[in-house]
Parts: C-alpha cells; sequence; structure tokens
C-alpha cells in the first residue's frame, strides 16, 4: 500500500477515530470527497486490512442497508514514546489506540543525550520484541518531548 500520510487517504481515515464506524456516505459527506472517491480509497484500505466492515448501519431511507467501517486495530502497530520526567515510557499500540504493551524506566537527563538516546533504545527494542504476533507490523513510532529542547544539548 502507498503512503497513507496525505491525500484521500489520510482524510477519510482522520474521520475513523477509534471506537468510530462510519458508512461511506458518512465518509463522504464529513471528508468532502465524491462517492467513488471514497468507495475506490475504502476498498483499497479494506484490501490493505487496515479497515474492517464493522456491519450494517441503521437505514437511512430506502435501498439496502451501508456496512459500517472502522479501523481494523489488527492490522498494525504503533510505538508511543515519552520523555516526561521522572520515566521515560514507551507504549505499544493498536491502530485503535489500545495499549498492547508498556515499558519505562527512570528518565535521568543528566547522563546527556547519548545516555538519553541509549535509554530509549533499549525500551524501544523491549517495547517491540513484547509485540503480540496477532496486531501486525510495526508502522511508526511518535515521540512526545515536553518543553523546550535543544539539538545540542
Amino acid at each position: 500500500m502507498k503512503d497513507i500520510s496525505a491525500g484521500p487517504k489520510a482524510r477519510l481515515l482522520s474521520e475513523l477515530p477509534p471506537g468510530a464506524a462510519r458508512s461511506r456516505k458518512e465518509l463522504s459527506a464529513r471528508t468532502g470527497l465524491s462517492g467513488a472517491t471514497v468507495l475506490r480509497v475504502t476498498r483499497q484500505l479494506l484490501k490493505a486490512r487496515v479497515l474492517r466492515e464493522a456491519g450494517p448501519r441503521p437505514r437511512e431511507g430506502a435501498g439496502r442497508p451501508s456496512p459500517a467501517l472502522e479501523i481494523n486495530g489488527r492490522a498494525g502497530a504503533v510505538l508511543g514514546v515519552s520523555l516526561l520526567a521522572p520515566a521515560a515510557r514507551v507504549l505499544l499500540l493498536s491502530l485503535k489506540g489500545e495499549v498492547l504493551r508498556e515499558v519505562q524506566a527512570p528518565l535521568d537527563l543528566r547522563r546527556g543525550k547519548d545516555g538519553v538516546l541509549s535509554l530509549l533504545r533499549g525500551l524501544v527494542r523491549k517495547a517491540a520484541r513484547q509485540r503480540p504476533a496477532e496486531c501486525g507490523p510495526l508502522l511508526g513510532v511518535g515521540v512526545a518531548v515536553p518543553g523546550q529542547w535543544s539539538k545540542e544539548s
């Protein structure tokens, strides 16, 4: 599957936060994308297992019910890294935002950038090793750094 960080895929996925299931018609209305574009992109995302059908939505008039689509939590995982003292934390999350694993260690900024990076490298490796097989591949890492930081320190 191609990069989903821009364009129609990103717009559609942004309208499917964890726990939300929406029909293609709703997605079209919320994103401003044409029905044909929504159909094409959601087919790609279903084929790639990023989305899954969550069952039919209640009818909105005549016609057959439209299946709701939601993020497939088992399609992959992401790591969230927090450097908020007094601890460095790494969370392994499903694509639905469910916490699968958490590892942490005391954070001592006096160890300097090499010491902090070494600590983070170990925590990330540990969290990645603990990734359940059924959660899919590791797809990304996000880092939260509070306050002001400089490259030099």
